[in-house]
């Protein structure tokens, strides 16, 4: 959002390292799954052929590289209609209708990975982000951000207790709601809205009051990579 170099410049800078690190954990699994499994998991390589993955009501042989091909499409979004101009609620409201538009009318016709990985799916929290750009780093007292901590851990504990008691199941990745317990797929769709932007929003009033640390420096620096590989952590954590 505060890049003011030329478009393409901004591109490439972008597209380059998520291709390059992407592409490397991507042949890595096949050398690996091929003397494994005897099989290349050629769906992998489908993010980087234009992001064509996300037509496909399934995640590669390895979910990681899912976002590869969603993360192009926010970037020529970006291009084409974000790039220099300013972001205003009116926008906020008018991807949020979109977006839960598009969501729930793809739930509801069973195609709930297009649904995920689809722009529309992130649209509201990426010009979100692009609305809180001007906002500066500030500093805090300690107890201004444990207030932020406790209020986004009683947001998430409050969650988790409503979704029980709708009664998610457990498939993975997504647990799905039941439509006769909480209405239409419209209904979840908002639900989904809700929990971006509120975790987006609670988090990056956390990040901008951070002491600049060391460590944090350092997963700042390396967030790609650490997106690229996340998915094998999540799937080891998920049962409990």
């Amino acid at each position: 959002a505060n890049d003011s170099r030329p478009r393409l410049r901004v591109l490439f800078n972008r597209i380059f390292p998520i291709y390059f690190y992407g592409f490397i954990f991507t042949l890595l699994l096949s050398l690996i799954f091929i003397f494994t499994k005897n099989d290349t998991n050629p769906s992998n390589y489908l993010p980087f052929f234009l992001g064509i993955n996300v037509l496909f009501n399934n995640f590669p042989a390895n979910p990681t590289t899912w976002y590869i091909g969603t993360y192009f499409h926010l970037l020529v979004f970006w291009y084409f209609f974000i790039q220099g101009r300013t972001i205003t609620i009116k926008h906020l409201f008018m991807a949020f209708i979109v977006e839960n538009v598009i969501r729930s009318l793809l739930m509801a016709s069973g195609n709930g990975f297009i649904a995920y990985m689809t722009l529309p799916n992130w649209l509201t929290i990426f010009l979100l982000g692009m609305y809180f750009h001007k906002k500066p780093d500030t500093k805090s007292s300690n107890l201004v951000i444990f207030m932020l901590v406790a209020g986004w851990l009683l947001a998430l504990l409050c969650w988790s207790y409503f979704g029980e008691a709708i009664g998610f199941d457990k498939s993975f990745p997504f647990r799905k709601g039941e439509y006769s317990a909480i209405g239409l797929p419209l209904t979840l769709s908002l639900f989904v809205s809700g929990i971006y932007i509120l975790n987006t929003w609670i988090f990056f009033e956390i990040a901008r009051r951070l002491p600049g640390l060391k460590s944090i420096s350092f997963f700042s620096r390396n967030t790609l990579i650490i997106f690229i590989v996340h998915m094998p952590v999540i799937y080891e954590l998920s049962p409990y």
